[in-house]
């Protein structure tokens, strides 16, 4: 139970971030809705990510564990049609410049945007268990 709590909290830290990185993520009406949003990923993912993690294996080997993202996208998607306060629309990315690297400015439809947002959430999270050490 402990753990799970764990996941939840995760979880609703990378929703908020992802709201504040990109601007195609919304979540209606405040905190008890981030809280509930972030109850019901990590509830999803519980359920899909063992399912995932055996029809998958072979494409998670070939992609030494990226594919597994994949979890991640299926969760976000069910979120958004069982829950209504979170709501994934395209939007404009105004592209970026670090260390040399630049990202040209583009626009991001609703399935790149489902993608760009799962990836992002999936990162914090899987950063947030690595600082955690679990």
């Amino acid at each position: 139970m402990r753990a799970f709590i764990k996941h939840i909290v995760f979880y609703a830290l990378a929703l908020y971030l992802t709201t504040q990185i990109i601007s195609g993520l919304d979540i209606v009406q405040g905190f008890d809705t981030l809280l509930v949003a972030a109850l019901l990923l990590a509830l999803f993912h519980a359920v899909l990510q063992p399912v995932f993690n055996i029809f998958l294996l072979p494409l998670n080997i070939l992609t030494f564990g990226l594919f597994s993202s994949v979890t991640t996208l299926v969760s976000v998607f069910l979120l958004v049609v069982v829950f209504h306060k979170v709501e994934v629309h395209p939007f404009k990315f105004q592209g970026i410049e670090l260390f040399g690297v630049a990202i040209k400015p583009f626009f991001a439809g609703v399935i790149l945007s489902y993608i760009i947002i799962s990836v992002i959430i999936f990162a914090i999270v899987k950063f947030l268990k690595w600082v955690c050490k679990e």
